[in-house]
């Protein structure tokens, strides 16, 4: 809505200016398909941890009734200490 606003503002012939607030955030995206195409995932605001890594882990086993195959990359967190035991 902000940028139809700033378009009815400007003069015919002009490009809208569209002011940002300067507010930046960022998030973490973490999915997993299941075998009968449902998608998981976590959204978290934290840096990609270990400790972020097993809470996903723990949700996306909580109602899951059979063994699960896991396949990641080699990602740091990945291939941590903590998340190997």
């Amino acid at each position: 809505m902000q940028a139809l606003n700033a378009w009815k503002r400007e003069r015919r012939g002009q490009a809208p200016v569209v002011e940002g607030t300067g507010q930046r955030f960022r998030c973490n995206v973490i999915s997993a398909v299941t075998n009968p195409r449902t998608l998981r995932f976590m959204v978290s605001r934290k840096n990609f941890t270990p400790p972020v890594f097993l809470e996903f882990l723990k949700h996306l086993l909580c109602d899951l009734p059979r063994k699960v195959l896991l396949i990641a990359d080699r990602h740091p967190v990945h291939t941590a200490a903590a998340v190997k035991q």
